[in-house]
């Protein structure tokens, strides 16, 4: 689990009421999840908001503009009602993205609730749900008005860190600290499939590059962390930072691995759903294959940066290789029969 990476929140505090005029009470850090760091805050009223953190790192990785695009775009996604997101608050000026230390800030109403991370499976009336979501979210793309600059393009720019990061951890000694040296252990047999899994993954970039499938906004992050049922029992989709215009396989990822949110049965429910929203969506086997084995290797990737990290506490190294094994090495002997069932999809489809 992580660990709050602003003990000190006294710089935090003046930066919120010199920027939103807001005075806090109290700070829950949510410790679930990697990037952005987030808490829950309240005021002396007992008005809660929901307050993220960008480090210079991120912000840098994330871009300060894209950012300020994502979060225009959550704002027009919750005005408009397509779908149930949760909005940005303005600054006192007007900004949605304020400085802070290095970094940014972001302050979001709140959604009382909880998240659907220990849902396994997702209940039938969610993926319901959520396949209505993705539908209407993804018929209103021509209708939006806010800007959304990054597309798919089929990429593959995380190849070269990714094989350098195997290449450190093959060198990590038995004097190096517990984490990195678990590390080790748990990547090294599996070194060889994860180098097969990338080379699979440049090869249907080529194939893909010229891909003419047509472009919807996808949130491209959707998992159990990022689903939220309310008080209501309404869902919420949580953390657009990665919204991007792509070919709609890019969202329907969220179905696999099989079994991780949603059972092979529900997958057929969670597509007849979203049918009635935006019509029954063209499929393709290859750029399925192309965006689970990119997003096991990228989770991958991230993982093993941070834990390769010099300056890090046992707590987080804990928390990034229990990412590491869930997320990563567990999911990559599983495509396979994942990409089984994306066949027997685009047959059906």
């Amino acid at each position: 689990m992580r660990e709050d990476p602003i003990p000190d929140k006294a710089p935090l505090y003046e930066a919120l009421y010199s920027a939103y005029g807001i005075r806090v009470a109290r700070a829950e850090f949510v410790p679930s999840g990697d990037l952005p760091s987030a808490w829950v805050i309240a005021e002396p009223n007992g008005q809660r908001r929901f307050l993220k953190a960008f480090s210079p790192e991120r912000l840098a990785a994330l871009g300060r503009e894209q950012l300020g695009y994502d979060l225009a775009l959550a704002r027009e996604l919750r005005e408009t009602g397509i779908c149930r997101v949760p909005g940005p608050l303005p600054a006192r000026d007007g900004r949605l993205l304020v400085d802070f230390d290095g970094g940014a800030l972001a302050l979001l109403e709140h959604v009382a609730g909880r998240t659907l991370e220990r849902e396994i499976p997702l209940p039938d009336r969610t993926v319901a749900e959520l396949g209505r979501a993705l539908g209407r979210l993804h018929a209103a793309t021509p209708r939006l008005s806010t800007p959304i600059p990054r597309g798919e393009r089929f990429r593959v720019p995380f190849a070269t860190e990714l094989s350098g990061a195997l290449e450190v951890v093959a060198s990590i000694g038995s004097d190096e600290r517990p984490g990195r040296r678990r590390a080790r252990a748990l990547v090294e047999p599996r070194r060889p499939a994860i180098e097969a899994g990338l080379a699979r993954l440049g090869q249907l970039a080529l194939e893909l590059a010229s891909d003419d499938a047509p472009r919807v906004l996808c949130h491209t992050d959707l998992h159990g962390g990022n689903l939220i049922e309310s008080e209501r029992g309404e869902l919420w989709l949580l953390d657009w930072e990665g919204a991007t215009l792509s070919p709609v396989e890019a969202d329907l990822l969220l179905a696999f691995p099989v079994g991780r949110h949603i059972t092979r049965a529900q997958v057929f429910d969670l597509l007849d759903a979203y049918a009635g929203e935006a019509g029954a969506p063209e499929l393709d086997a290859r750029r399925f294959e192309f965006f689970i084995t990119r997003r096991c290797l990228v989770d991958l990737r991230d993982s093993l940066v941070r834990i390769l990290a010099r300056d890090r506490e046992n707590a987080q190294d804990r928390f990034d290789l229990a990412l590491l094994q869930s997320e990563c090495l567990d999911w990559l002997p599983r495509i396979p029969r994942d990409l089984e069932l994306v066949r027997e999809l685009v047959v059906a489809r």
